[in-house]
């Protein structure tokens, strides 16, 4: 349960990340926003018991996640 609320956070943050930057075409400042955020989630959920590469995992799922959703506000 707590796997999935790390990945679930990791997902919303991606998405808040793409969403604050949704009428650009620049997604490295979305990026930029995301890497430090993505790391403080991450050592938070490996202090609360998660395994670093799982967390690690998470957050690279919200990169995806928050790149999908980047490429949707770009062409649409």
């Amino acid at each position: 349960m707590l796997l999935g609320g790390c990945i679930l956070a990791a997902a919303l943050l991606g998405w808040y990340c793409a969403r604050k930057y949704a009428n650009t075409s620049d997604i490295a400042r979305s990026i930029r926003l995301y890497l430090p955020l993505a790391a403080v989630c991450c050592i938070v959920f490996w202090a609360l018991g998660i395994p670093l590469l799982f967390a690690a995992g998470s957050q690279l799922c919200g990169l995806v996640i928050l790149v999908w959703i980047s490429n949707y506000y770009f062409y649409h």
